[in-house]
């Protein structure tokens, strides 16, 4: 692509060009795009040009930008999920900041082996992430997956992409949620992130979510500050 002058035609250019290398998959769902620099050099554009194009697939719904971690390709889901409120949620700010702790495969071991149906050795892919609303950290949260199941789900970016969007990606429904809440003592490395003391009380809410078959699709444990967030509880009458 020659060097532009400015023309907004060459941001029509570069969007078609990007939007063949997400649709032929070198830029593939869940990933992030290349940056404004690194684009502008690629193809000989000023990063106005490069910003045009990008914006002009954000509005098309292919790529997601988000706020200081880069601009990321969209799972397209062909499923929808149901929305039905039911059991514990936390009820949170709009504006969230998530620090990714740890995302990784892992193997299962004997207790999420049994959470989650797999092998011991099966593999897992754990991810562990400090939500914080500006300064003042909310929670911890950690899931666990089975590979098996999402194939490929360590190669997306869980600080663009919320687990239920990963569900409707991969076409998993979740249609049973099972949930455990109390009160406990927060350890040290949990309590240090929180801005807590050891022994400070702490909401300790896990959850197993499970498909029309009884399948386990993920494991979830939330450490959550009770003075600074709360829970909100809704039922639901279950057929008999």
């Amino acid at each position: 692509m020659p060097r532009d002058d400015g023309f907004p035609s060459y941001g029509v250019q570069l969007r078609e060009v990007l939007r063949a290398k997400i649709e032929e998959g070198e830029y593939p769902p869940g990933t992030a795009i290349p940056s404004e620099n690194e684009l502008a050099a690629a193809y000989g554009l000023n990063r106005r040009t490069v910003r045009e194009a990008v914006a002009l697939l954000v509005r098309e719904g292919l790529l997601r930008s988000v706020a200081g971690k880069g601009v990321y390709v969209r799972l397209k889901a062909e499923t929808r999920l149901g929305e039905g409120e039911f059991g514990f949620r936390l009820r949170e700010p709009h504006r969230l900041r998530r620090q990714v702790l740890r995302k990784a495969l892992r193997a299962a071991g004997p207790y999420y082996g049994r959470k989650l149906a797999v092998p011991a050795d099966g593999p897992l892919f754990h991810v562990r992430q400090r939500i914080l609303e500006g300064s003042q950290p909310l929670y911890v949260e950690e899931f666990y997956l089975p590979r098996e199941v999402f194939p490929g789900i360590e190669g997306i970016e869980f600080m663009a992409f919320s687990v239920m969007e990963v569900f409707r990606y991969y076409g998993r429904t979740s249609s049973r949620t099972e949930q455990s809440l109390e009160i406990v003592p927060v350890d040290p490395g949990n309590g240090k992130l929180l801005g807590l003391s050891e022994g400070d009380p702490i909401l300790l809410l896990e959850r197993r979510d499970l498909d029309e078959a009884g399948r386990p699709l993920a494991f979830f444990r939330y450490r959550t500050r009770g003075d600074v967030c709360d829970l909100r509880v809704s039922f639901r009458r279950v057929p008999r």
